[in-house]
């Protein structure tokens, strides 16, 4: 779910598969050229064709990588859907399909677009993700943020109760995951106005432990949250927080 963010292992594996390839296609060359057999020159020939294949699948992988970190990490969601579109041009054995149409259904919440995300959910999302969605916690995940800003109580529960059930499967959750049941958990009681349960859970959280783009959510909830208890001026902070961390996620300021 968290995205993977373009740091220097990334760049340096890309280095090393632009150098692979690199390497392959003089090796093949050199071959060709020195080689008097005509079926050695023919399979030479065939191996250079899998270089520009390789090439198009590093390109969808790294644009793939791109549009997760632009979400997760720079909170840029006009930025996603312009990547997700490339992706949906290009990606023609859709390898990654499924993962970047959670991007995108994440970038439409964040652009206050929801009923784009709803009807998007709906006619795509859902028939994608197939028989397994009940245990996808992207799929989970994206619904219950959606229905929670459409304060459909009923729909919430449908994918809260996935979630915890998500959750209680993994026997060996790190710090990272038990905070983010703890907001999962916070927003929920949030929905039934439950609101002391919500900041209990909300002050478990350890908000560094937590990707960019959650801790900006994780920060716009918990002023609700502080506001409804009447912390009114920890609520202004926390809600600044959230704007300052993510000018761009405009559903904050709607």
């Amino acid at each position: 779910m968290f995205g993977i963010k373009l740091i220097k292992a990334e760049r340096l594996r890309r280095f090393l598969v632009i150098l692979f390839y690199l390497g392959f296609a003089v090796t093949m060359i050199y071959c060709f050229l020195h080689t008097d057999n005509s079926d050695d020159k023919v399979l030479y020939i065939l191996l250079c064709v899998f270089i520009p294949f390789g090439l198009w699948y590093e390109m969808i992988r790294y644009k793939y990588t791109e549009c997760n970190d632009y979400l997760h990490d720079r909170c840029c969601p006009n930025k996603v859907l312009r990547l997700t579109q490339f992706i949906y041009k290009y990606d023609i054995f859709k390898r990654y399909k499924l993962q970047t149409m959670y991007l995108e259904g994440f970038a439409l919440i964040d652009l206050a677009r929801t009923e784009d995300a709803k009807n998007f959910i709906l006619k795509s999302l859902d028939r994608l993700a197939g028989t397994g969605k009940k245990l996808n916690f992207e799929y989970n995940y994206l619904n219950f943020m959606l229905w929670t800003i459409e304060k459909d109580k009923k729909e919430v529960q449908i994918y809260y109760t996935s979630l915890k059930k998500i959750f209680s499967m993994n026997k060996n959750s790190n710090e990272n995951i038990l905070s983010l049941k703890y907001m999962v958990d916070g927003i929920y009681c949030y929905t039934n106005k439950q609101y002391k349960n919500a900041k209990m859970f909300f002050d478990r959280v350890k908000s560094e432990l937590l990707g960019k783009h959650e801790c900006a959510w994780y920060y716009f909830y918990f002023s609700k949250i502080l506001f409804e208890n009447n912390e009114v001026k920890n609520s202004t902070q926390y809600f600044l927080k959230a704007c300052e961390m993510a000018p761009n996620i405009k559903i904050f300021t709607k």
